[in-house]
């Protein structure tokens, strides 16, 4: 843009001509020297609009780079945003199921005990311990999801994937 501006400005230039002219190449005396100062002073009068449509197209590249970086911006604020969202939410359903994990162990130790004793059968038991192997999967489950949640959160902070020689990565 500072280029289209400059274009309008008028330029000035000074030349210094010196030379020798030589009427006869085949002639023993002097040749007869010349020279000759001259001063120019340009400004185009009439360009047709040209050097003001430069100064628009500048300005006008100016301004769609500044929305290109604002909208680069809000990308990534909405990217931060939505993976602090999902860190958030894995993290509470993982400690749910830490719970839920928890009571049904609880709940396999006191069928082992009754089976022990008697007073509940085979089935039982082993629906109980059913019960505690698909709660434990799902409890991997949600860890993932907290993990890669946490991945996703590195990524729109503008993490690094790796380490080599103690520089980040991409």
């Amino acid at each position: 843009m500072e280029q289209a501006r400059t274009a309008l400005l008028p330029s000035f230039s000074l030349d210094l001509n010196a030379g020798v002219n030589n009427t006869n190449l085949l002639s023993l005396t002097d040749p007869v020297k010349t020279a000759g100062w001259s001063l120019l002073l340009a400004q185009t009068l009439f360009d047709g609009g040209r050097l003001d449509a430069q100064q628009a197209i500048s300005e006008s590249r100016r301004q769609e780079l500044v929305e290109t970086y604002r909208s680069t911006i809000l990308t990534a604020l909405q990217e931060t945003d939505d993976a602090l969202d999902r860190v958030q939410t894995s993290q509470y359903r993982e400690e749910l199921q830490q719970t839920v994990n928890e009571r049904a162990a609880r709940t396999l130790e006191l069928t082992e005990l009754r089976y022990k004793e008697g007073s509940d059968q085979l089935l039982t038991l082993l629906e109980a311990q059913r019960t505690l192997f698909q709660t434990r999967d799902q409890l991997v489950q949600l860890r993932l999801s907290r993990l890669v949640a946490a991945v996703d959160l590195y990524k729109a902070l503008g993490g690094g994937w790796g380490r080599a020689a103690g520089k980040a990565v991409q």
